[in-house]
C-alpha cells in the first residue's frame, strides 16, 4: 500500500538513473513499436525499435518490466519468468562483447527496484489494448485523478481487470514491491 500511497512519486523515484547499470531506454518498449525482420521460413531474425518519443536514460527494468508485462500472461510469466530474464542477460551479454553488462543477480536487484514502472505503464496501456466494445476516446486535460481512474476503468472490461490482477500478484509474488526507500 505504501508503495500506491503516491504512485506520481514512486514513479519519478523508479525513473532516476542510478550508475552503474543505468540506460538509454525506449520508455515505450513494446511490441507495437518494433519492426521485424524475418527469415525465409518465417522466423523472426532481427528487430528494430522506432517511435523514439520517450526515450529516458534509467533502469533496463524500466524497459524490460514494461515488455513482458504487457506481452505475457500469467501462464507464460509462471513457467518461464526465469528463463526470460536469463535469455535477456545472455543476449545482452553475447551483443555486449567487452562492455560491462548486469548479470542475472544485479538484473533481479534491478526488477525489484525499478518494475514498477512496467507495472504502472501497463495498467495504463493494457485497458486500452484489449478494449474491444467501444472506440477509445482521449483523456481530458483537467481530469482529476479520480476522474482518469474512471475513464481508464470504463476499458478492457473484465478481461482488463484480470489480466493488470495477474499483473499485480505476480509483482507481490516476486517482491518487487519490496524496493528500497
Amino acid at each position: 500500500t505504501e508503495l500506491l500511497a503516491d504512485a506520481s512519486d514512486t514513479l519519478k523515484c523508479v525513473m532516476k538513473p542510478v550508475e552503474p547499470l543505468s540506460v538509454l531506454c525506449h520508455g515505450d518498449f513494446n511490441r507495437n513499436n518494433l519492426m521485424f525482420k524475418y527469415d525465409d521460413d518465417g522466423r523472426p531474425v532481427d528487430a528494430l525499435a522506432y517511435d523514439m518519443a520517450t526515450v529516458r536514460y534509467g533502469s533496463p527494468a524500466i524497459d524490460l518490466s514494461f515488455f513482458l508485462y504487457m506481452n505475457t500472461d500469467r501462464q507464460t510469466r509462471d513457467d518461464h519468468w526465469d528463463a526470460l530474464l536469463d535469455a535477456y542477460c545472455e543476449t545482452l551479454a553475447a551483443a555486449a562483447g567487452d562492455v560491462p553488462v548486469p548479470d542475472r543477480g544485479q538484473l533481479d536487484i534491478e526488477m525489484r527496484e525499478h518494475a514498477f514502472y512496467g507495472l504502472a505503464h501497463t495498467s495504463f496501456f493494457l485497458r486500452i489494448l484489449l478494449e474491444e466494445q467501444k472506440p477509445i476516446e482521449p483523456l481530458k486535460i483537467g481530469m482529476s485523478d479520480d476522474e482518469v481512474l474512471m475513464f481508464l476503468l470504463s476499458y478492457g472490461g473484465e478481461r482488463a481487470t484480470d489480466w493488470i490482477a495477474d499483473i499485480v500478484q505476480h509483482y507481490l509474488d516476486m517482491a518487487y514491491s519490496e524496493m528500497s526507500p
